[in-house]
């Protein structure tokens, strides 16, 4: 697993493959377990850049509720805490209108287990309670990349990564961090 290092933001890259998580006494062949464990691992990661103050906001371009289950659009807007037009996520702004985004919080592990079960592609953001979205310390994308998938992080506080988040990571993932500095 490799954490690179730009200016302004990072990118965790493989992430969250399986081999990372799980011990050569796991047997392969458990599915359900392997599911289980690869989820709770990227909630784990995720935690590590909570702090007591903080939300987790996961979104939906509204659009989308409609290609939801009516149990999971329940779930969205049970946790809703905003309909806005702030953009997270990691592709380019549409050049038309911006599209109603809606962002729902995570209340526990959980909650994040289970949007991790539903959008492995994800994206999220990471807010002290008293502030907006636009405030974020932290916004979270996945994405598939050439060889594995990837974890952008834009910091909203320069450093914060480095003095907060990083040594957690260190303690989760022990020797399996590789940090390269592309600055």
């Amino acid at each position: 697993m490799k954490l690179k290092v730009y200016n302004s933001w990072y990118l965790l890259e493989d992430y969250d493959n399986i081999d990372n998580i799980l011990s050569s006494e796991d047997d392969y062949n458990i599915l359900n377990f392997e599911k289980e464990k690869y989820l709770e691992n990227n909630s784990n990661i995720i935690d590590c850049f909570l702090e007591n103050s903080d939300r987790l906001l996961f979104c939906i371009i509204e659009e989308q509720l409609n290609c939801l289950s009516e149990k999971d659009k329940k779930f969205i807007k049970e946790r809703t805490i905003c309909v806005n037009n702030e953009w997270g996520y990691n592709i380019p702004k549409p050049k038309h209108e911006i599209p109603k985004i809606r962002w729902y919080e995570a209340l526990n592990k959980s909650d994040t287990i289970q949007i991790l079960r539903d959008d492995w592609q994800f994206t999220c953001a990471i807010v002290h309670k008293n502030r907006e979205i636009s405030d974020a310390k932290y916004i979270l994308n996945v994405d598939e990349g050439d060889e594995c998938n990837i974890l952008h992080i834009n910091e909203g506080i320069n450093g914060d990564f480095f003095n907060v988040v990083l040594p957690k990571l260190k303690i989760l993932l022990e020797d399996q961090l590789q940090v390269i500095d592309e600055r």
